[in-house]
């Protein structure tokens, strides 16, 4: 037996315009991504095989989940970066998007609670016990 040849950016850009030219043949609309798109390999084992279970109540989840903080999200909150006593250490970025329903339609009204670890992989969060350093320029950690 011959051990498999490991794909090239080659294989793998075929692989993706055959997947887009079957998707527009057919006159499908998906609003989401398959989660186990073949030609990203590094999904195969990390995507869920199960089909998502639809939360009837956001509320309880909203509950017994991780939470940003002890208090209401203010407009300091909005930039992890505001607050600090200078240039956090790592690479800045902007995170944007949409909330969309099921059905593609915007929805409105919604807070996106983004985790950030700093750059070497530790939360300013006291319950976050990693042993990375916390980034000297970041707020004091978060209470649960």
């Amino acid at each position: 037996m011959t051990p498999s040849r490991t794909p090239t950016q080659q294989d793998i850009s075929k692989e993706i315009d055959a997947r887009r030219e079957e998707y527009t043949r057919t006159g499908e609309t998906r609003h989401h991504p398959a989660r186990d798109y073949p030609p990203y390999r590094s999904s195969a084992l990390r995507h869920p095989r199960r089909p998502l279970v639809p939360v009837r109540d956001p509320e309880a989840v909203e509950l017994s989940g991780p939470v940003f903080g002890a208090t209401d999200v203010t407009p300091l909150d909005a930039d992890l970066t505001r607050g600090s006593t200078g240039e956090p250490l790592g690479e800045r970025m902007t995170v944007t998007g949409r909330i969309l329903d099921r059905d593609g339609r915007p929805v409105r009204g919604q807070l996106v609670e983004v985790w950030q670890a700093n750059a070497a992989g530790r939360y300013a969060h006291r319950l976050d016990q990693h042993p990375a350093p916390l980034d000297p320029t970041s707020p004091a950690p978060a209470a649960a």
